[in-house]
Formats: C-alpha cells, sequence, structure tokens
C-alpha cells in the first residue's frame, strides 16, 4: 500500500498532467478520466461538485490569472461555458443522485495546496528590489525616452535626481468639480473628484501608489501602482502601444509643433483603479526652453468612448508675468460632448499654471471652462480645481495607504454613473431638448471597433487593395482606419516608374468603425459610398472620399470582372443564400435631410432582387475557406441582430449560449438514460458488484455526458458555418 506523501505526490502530478492534456483534446482528457477509477475516492468530493472535462481549466487559470483578474477570469473560462451551467442545471432538475452537500474537510487538499501556491508565487518578488521603487528623491527609474518605432530621437539615459530631470514631480490630487448650467434651463452640481499629475517622460512607480507607463519597461521591473496611467488610454489610438512622450511627441509634429519649442509637458489625469477608468477631460500643461507655459492640451472624451485633442497656444499678446500665472484661450466646438447641447458654440479656457519655481511639491491646478452658445450666450460654466495640499506618492506609507483608497477608489466608478443621474435630471426634471449624436468630424477620433467590425476591416482593406492589384489604371490609395483598427496603408497599382507621374490618388478616410458594419448592409458599393460619405449630412458621415470618381471607376471595373467559378457545396450555398435573404438596410441615421423624409402614406421598397456584393464575392472567391466562412458568419450575425435583436448584439449572442446550454442539458438526459439502462444490466449482471459499477459510471457519465453536449454544440456550429 502506498504512503500517504506517495499518493499526494502522484495526485499532483496526476492533476498536472491533466491540466496540460486538457488543452490537447477531448480524447486524452477521456482516457486520463478512465485511469482514475481505481483511485476514485481521491477525486469523489470534487466530482460531486465539478466535471472533469472543464475541472483543468480552474486549476490553469489560476496560474494564468493576477490574483485582481482571478474571478473574471474563471467567470469567463469556466462558468460562463455552457457546459458548466448545463451541468448544474441537469443536477439541480433532480437527474443525478443528489448527494450534497459534502462538508469542506473532504475537500481535496491538492487543490487546496495549487490555491495557496498560486497566491505564493503572486507576492514572490521576481527581482531584488530596486533603488528606483521609492519615489522622486532617488535616481530615475527609466529613460525618458520616446520610441523609436515613432521617429523621434531617444533621450540618453542618465542617473539623475527626479526633481532635477523633471519640473514637477509625480502627485497625487484631491480635487473637486462643479457644472453650472444657465440657460435654457438653470441646473448646478458639484462632485468630489481625484486626479493624479505625471511627468511627460516618467515611466515607473512611485511609492505604491501612483505608476505610468509601466508598460514600456522590462517584465522583470514592471510594478503597478494602485493608481495606474496607461498611455493607452489617452491621445491617437493605436495597435501598437507606445509611451506617453511618444504619442505626445507624435501628436504636436502632426500638429506643426517642432520638438525645440518644448522642453517639458505634465499630465493632469484620473488614474486607472484595478485597471478602470473614465477621464472626461485630461489637461496637458506643455512647457517651452524656459519653463514658460506656452500650450495646453485639452483630452476631451464623450460617454460614446470618442474623443477630441483641443491643442491651445498662448496669447503671444498676454504680458509675460500674467501669463505665467494664468492660461486663457477661445476655440471653436467641434465636438459633440452633451446630447443636451448641439455641436456649436465656443469654449474659452482659464487655467492656473500648476509650475511654482521653487515649490514643486506646492502644484496645485485650477481649471475653468466656459461654453458659449452659437449666439455668444454664456451657456454653461464647469471647473475642476485641486482641493488642498498635494500628496508626494513616495512618502504614502501603508496606512496612509489604506485611507487614500478608502477614501478615493470609488470616485473614477462613479463618475459615468454620475453622468447618467445628471442626464436623467436634465431630461425628466427639466425637460431639455436632446440632440442626437452626431458622427464625429475628421479632427476627432471615433469609438473602438467591436470584434465584429475589426473583422469586417480586414476584409475591406484586402478588398481595397484587390481592386488596386487588378485595375487597369495607374491608381495609388491611402487608407486610413480607425485608430485602434489598424495603421495608414498604401496600395498602389503595379506599373512602371514611366507612369508615376500619372497615378490619380485616392484617399479613403473611415471616421467611424460603424463604418464596416453599415457597408454589408448595401448590396451595391457605389451605393454604399453615396449613402456614408457623399450624399449624406455631414453629421452622418462615416467616410471621407477625397476622389470619388477614382473608387467609381474601380468599382465598375470589379463589377464587370468576370467569376472565377468557386465552387461550393449544397450547404455552403445555402449559408450563402442564407446571408442574402437576412441582408436589411443599415440602422436609421441620427440627422434626416427635409428633402429625404418620408411621405406620408408612402411605403418605400426596395424592388432590386437580392444578391451578394462585391465584398461578398469577393471573400467567397478569393479568400480560404476559413476566412470565407468567418466573414460570412459574422456578416449573417449583424444582419439577424438588427433584424431581430434592436441592434443590440449581446442579444444574439445570449440566445445562442441560452441554445448551447439547453443542448448540454439535453446531452446529459441523454447520457443519464444511456447509463441507467447500463446500471440496471449491471445489477441483472453482476449481482453484489452494483457499488463498483456505480462508482465508475458516476465517473464515466460526467465525461461521457460534457462529450456528447459537446457534439451537439459543434453540430449547431457547422449548421451555422463556424
Amino acid at each position: 500500500m502506498r504512503t500517504r506523501s506517495g499518493r499526494i505526490r502522484d495526485s499532483a502530478i496526476g492533476w498536472l498532467g491533466y491540466g496540460i492534456i486538457t488543452y490537447s483534446g477531448l480524447m486524452p482528457v477521456m482516457a486520463f478520466a478512465a485511469s482514475l477509477w481505481t483511485e476514485r475516492q481521491q477525486y469523489a468530493p470534487l466530482l460531486q461538485y465539478g466535471n472533469p472535462i472543464w475541472l483543468g481549466t480552474i486549476i490553469m487559470t489560476l496560474f494564468w490569472s493576477s490574483l485582481l483578474g482571478l474571478i473574471p477570469q474563471l467567470f469567463l473560462n469556466v462558468i460562463a461555458t455552457p457546459d458548466f451551467a448545463g451541468y448544474y442545471i441537469f443536477r439541480w432538475l433532480g437527474f443525478s443522485p443528489q448527494n450534497l452537500p459534502i462538508p469542506w474537510a473532504q475537500w481535496n487538499p491538492i487543490i487546496i495546496t495549487v490555491i495557496m501556491l498560486r497566491v505564493m508565487l503572486q507576492f514572490m518578488p521576481a527581482s531584488p528590489p530596486q533603488a528606483s521603487d521609492h519615489g522622486p528623491s532617488n535616481t530615475v527609474e527609466t529613460s525618458g525616452a520616446a520610441d523609436s518605432n515613432e521617429g523621434s530621437a531617444p533621450i540618453t539615459t542618465v542617473k539623475e535626481a527626479r526633481m532635477e530631470k523633471f519640473l514637477m514631480p509625480p502627485l497625487l490630487f484631491p480635487a473637486k468639480t462643479t457644472h453650472t448650467r444657465f440657460f435654457p434651463k438653470k441646473h448646478s452640481f458639484a462632485y468630489s473628484y481625484f486626479y493624479v499629475g505625471i511627468p511627460v517622460g516618467w515611466q515607473g512607480r512611485s511609492g505604491t501608489a501612483l505608476s505610468a507607463d509601466v508598460e514600456q519597461l522590462p517584465v522583470s521591473r514592471r510594478k503597478y501602482g494602485w493608481f495606474d496611467v496607461n498611455s493607452a488610454d489617452y491621445l491617437m489610438r493605436s495597435s501598437k502601444h507606445p509611451s506617453l512622450e511618444s504619442k505626445l511627441r507624435t501628436y504636436l509634429r502632426g500638429e506643426g509643433v517642432k520638438d525645440d519649442e518644448w522642453s517639458f509637458a505634465y499630465l493632469c489625469t484620473a488614474p486607472r483603479f484595478l485597471g478602470y477608468s473614465f477621464n472626461p477631460v485630461s489637461f496637458w500643461y506643455i512647457y517651452g526652453q524656459k519653463s514658460e507655459l506656452k500650450m495646453m492640451l485639452l483630452e476631451v472624451n464623450n460617454t460614446f468612448d470618442e474623443r477630441r485633442m483641443y491643442l491651445l497656444r498662448a496669447d503671444e499678446v498676454t504680458a509675460e508675468g500674467e501669463a505665467q500665472a494664468k492660461f486663457k484661450k477661445t476655440w471653436t466646438k467641434d465636438f459633440h460632448v452633451s446630447p443636451f447641447n448641439s455641436r456649436k458654440g465656443s469654449y474659452s479656457l482659464q487655467a492656473s499654471n500648476p509650475h511654482t519655481p521653487g515649490r514643486m511639491l506646492e502644484t496645485a491646478f485650477d481649471n475653468l471652462i466656459t461654453l458659449k452658445s452659437s449666439k455668444n450666450e454664456i451657456k454653461l460654466v464647469a471647473r475642476v480645481f485641486s482641493e488642498g495640499p498635494a500628496i508626494d506618492p513616495s512618502s504614502v506609507g501603508d496606512w496612509q495607504m489604506l485611507q487614500l483608497i478608502a477614501s478615493w477608489f470609488w470616485v473614477g466608478f462613479m463618475t459615468f454613473p454620475r453622468i447618467i443621474y445628471e442626464a436623467s435630471m436634465l431630461f425628466f426634471a427639466r425637460k431639455l431638448h436632446v440632440w442626437y449624436r452626431p458622427e464625429i468630424m475628421p479632427s476627432s477620433l471615433g469609438r473602438h471597433a467591436t470584434a465584429e467590425e475589426k473583422t469586417l476591416e480586414k476584409f475591406f482593406c484586402q478588398y481595397l487593395k484587390f481592386l488596386i492589384e487588378r485595375s487597369a489604371s495607374s491608381v495609388e490609395v491611402v487608407y486610413h482606419p480607425p485608430g485602434d483598427v489598424g495603421d495608414v496603408q498604401v496600395f498602389s497599382t503595379p506599373h512602371s516608374v514611366a507612369q508615376e507621374d500619372e497615378k490619380q490618388l485616392l484617399e479613403v478616410t473611415v471616421l467611424s468603425p460603424a463604418f464596416y458594419s453599415r457597408l454589408i448592409h448595401y448590396a451595391h458599393l457605389t451605393e454604399a459610398f453615396d449613402r456614408e460619405g457623399l450624399c449624406t449630412d455631414e453629421k452622418n458621415r462615416t467616410v471621407v472620399l477625397s476622389r470619388p470618381d477614382v473608387l467609381d471607376m474601380l468599382l465598375k471595373e470589379d463589377s464587370t470582372r468576370p467569376s472565377i467559378g468557386k465552387r461550393c457545396s449544397r450547404l455552403e450555398t445555402w449559408r450563402w443564400d442564407m446571408l442574402c435573404k437576412y441582408r436589411c438596410p443599415p440602422p436609421p441615421v441620427s440627422y434626416v435631410e427635409d428633402g429625404a423624409k418620408p411621405v406620408r402614406d408612402v411605403v418605400v421598397e426596395d424592388i432590386r432582387p437580392e444578391r451578394l456584393s462585391q465584398l461578398d464575392r469577393f471573400a467567397m472567391e478569393r479568400t480560404p475557406a476559413d476566412e470565407a466562412a468567418w466573414y460570412r458568419t459574422t456578416v449573417t450575425k449583424t444582419f439577424v441582430t438588427q433584424r431581430y435583436a434592436l441592434g443590440i448584439s449581446a442579444l444574439v449572442g445570449l440566445a445562442e449560449y441560452l441554445l448551447q446550454v439547453a443542448l448540454s442539458v439535453a446531452a446529459y438526459r441523454a447520457t443519464t438514460a444511456a447509463f441507467a439502462a447500463i446500471e440496471a444490466a449491471s445489477i441483472a449482471f453482476a449481482g453484489g458488484d452494483v457499488v463498483l459499477a456505480h462508482g465508475k459510471l458516476e465517473l464515466l457519465m460526467a465525461v461521457s455526458g460534457s462529450l456528447a453536449g459537446a457534439g451537439l454544440v459543434h453540430l449547431w456550429n457547422v449548421a451555422k458555418g463556424t
């Protein structure tokens, strides 16, 4: 008989092997589960609660997730799977022997050991503490160099005091924000707020409270503070991850600001806490070579995930002494922030200079923004300012850190609910007019693209490249996708250099990712570009074309290009036919022109025959089968969402999830019935060996039921083409 330590060792090795083979396929898992029959007493407490198919996923999740992300990852990888829900619904319905609950003492000690080991590994330092982890009084943690891939000159790494390198250190600002609306109805509110100040170029952590640009550091030195500033949340959206300084330098160059026109920048913003933040407005203070405040950059975000950067230059006529105390500027409003204000009007800013020479730790900020209507009447005044002295994050002790978190952690999470509450007051109590969200102007940044829009963008980009490569004319296309989707791409027809001067240049600028999800609703791409970019109000525009005639020429060439005659199975043909059948108009636009409003009692119907669009045909005939299937599924789901789910894709996903759960329950039910018959036969044949047979069947039933459920879900996926 094996010793207890030997059994624990073998069990640990077994669970580790099981966690590995879980990700290799289902058949090895089934074989491994069968090998546990003789040692079933070690796993019985777990089997009553869990299914061996996904139990390994829990163990691997414990090792692959951070402690803060453990619960969400367990939910996504385990609890939210149809098999998990199906298994417990099956047991809850009483289709399995109920011998629960099991006392905690009977839980397998191996799993407890695994969890404790995971906790120990989380707090085990990856490297010895560095001197750079202790705040402003020590050496700089990393170079403030801009990323080389952004085309900026690197800054030499020197170990100097942070106070000498930056005009102002990293700081924490307890703050307050106030809003007062004067017309058409008066309304005011005031809330506490929490800001941090970051010297742009600083990377690392100050104490345990504050960190910035940690992703730019080597993995062994990435230590996050409780409050964090991530460069992905600021300025241009990108598929890459440049630093704050690199993004600021690139943006300023695009606005015509040379590198030698500024020497230092300081960012005041709301930080992330536990990975979440919502920033209505961030303030960038940009200083010249003489430490004078030359420019300010206001980065405004609305609740629709859209962004506008306003670069404001100090007025040259302002006296030097006054300029150092107050920064004043007025500019035209062109960004939709609130549904209770139109996109017309102007802003004016009065901002105090947070830099006080010789008194860096006494830094404070105070910004007053006034919104005026198109008739130059003061409509709204908003102010955000620091309250009390700034806090040096490097000097915050453990007890102070606990008090700081308790006092301010909730502010970021409450920003969006506060906005919703005040909006409801304006709508229901004050009865204010609502301005629908217009599409952004080229000067702004659109929202993040959804997963479906990113998929469709890849096919649109491939199709655009295909049009250029097969064109008989000399054409060059500059394609500007949304920032988080990809980078600018240039496509040219393969002609000789002698024809370079004859090339026709076309720029395609996608303003909003909604363009991709709207494009597929049109069976005729010429109509799509007309309605989305040319023949529509600018507030509805999702794409801008520099030369529409060039695009028309390319599309006409493609429409006359013969089909390559790719053969499809009957099932594939049926799937493409269903795509045509479910095609529907895109969601209605927010702003309808007077001449385009429908006539009363007149129904407009598209009498054109159902057909595949040019983009559909390209995906079907000229992309690999798996990519074509992915495109077809994405497009069909978009149509079904628009037709039957009010345009909310989450409802379609929920319906499919519930269907998969039902299939899993049915699979377990059928498996139970089959094994009940086998067990009855075992009783008749084996007589007294019933207990052993029941023990083996309990394990085999769980494995087989999960495999059967996976098979049914697989059949459903085959039917829909994924």
